[in-house]
């Protein structure tokens, strides 16, 4: 009876040794680590700009007004796109950009620059499928899109023109039609849209003075 009274004893003390007992205080914080080294100074710029032009080419000599108002450049192609409205229907020009001649470009004596390295290699007639005026266009590298904002007459909605461009010539897929007077198209980072900013009303605003409304 004794023995077995001791062993319950142990046995007693062994179990309460294997209880878990309070967590002791947090330490004291270990000394600074070693600072960094020095970072490179940056590079100081001027507030100037400096271009230089590489390139230069023309649509319409004879009458330039509204001639590349706006550009797009196809990066994988090497091709840029520029609108054409100056003359008796729009069209969208398309010049190769994959080789600058700086060396053909020769300022005159006053140091202005009027000869040309960049050709024209082929003109999209977008008037052929969508009426009105090329306001501006934009491309989509993701899809090989271009994208054309084509205004219409007075009272007429415009639409916007897309065009595959992933071939040798652009093909046309389709109009969407848009706002009055869209005379700004960009697609979103991702292609899967496009943003339009129409700047017309449905209506002519004829401005008159007093003194004409009185008679």
């Amino acid at each position: 009876m004794k023995k077995t009274f001791i062993a319950l004893t142990l046995a007693s003390v062994l179990a309460g040794c294997s209880l878990d007992g309070d967590d002791g205080s947090v330490g004291a914080t270990g000394p600074q680590g070693p600072q960094g080294d020095q970072g490179e100074s940056g590079v100081s710029i001027s507030g100037d700009i400096e271009l230089t032009l590489v390139g230069r080419a023309v649509l319409n000599a004879e009458s330039p007004e509204g001639a590349a108002e706006i550009v797009a450049y196809h990066a994988r192609t090497q091709h840029i796109y520029a609108i054409n409205s100056s003359g008796d229907k729009a069209t969208v020009e398309i010049i190769a950009a994959d080789n600058f001649d700086t060396a053909a470009l020769v300022a005159d004596n006053e140091g202005v620059i009027s000869n040309t390295n960049l050709d024209i290699t082929t003109t999209l007639d977008v008037s052929a499928n969508t009426p009105g005026d090329a306001n501006s266009i934009a491309i989509d590298a993701n899809n090989d899109l271009l994208a054309v904002a084509m205004a219409g007459e007075t009272g007429v909605k415009g639409q916007v023109a897309f065009y595959d461009i992933s071939g040798d010539a652009p093909q046309f897929l389709h109009n969407v039609e848009v706002g009055y007077l869209p005379d700004m198209v960009t697609f979103t980072p991702d292609g899967t849209k496009v943003v339009v900013a129409n700047e017309g009303s449905r209506r002519a605003i004829i401005a008159s003075t007093p003194r004409a409304q009185s008679q």
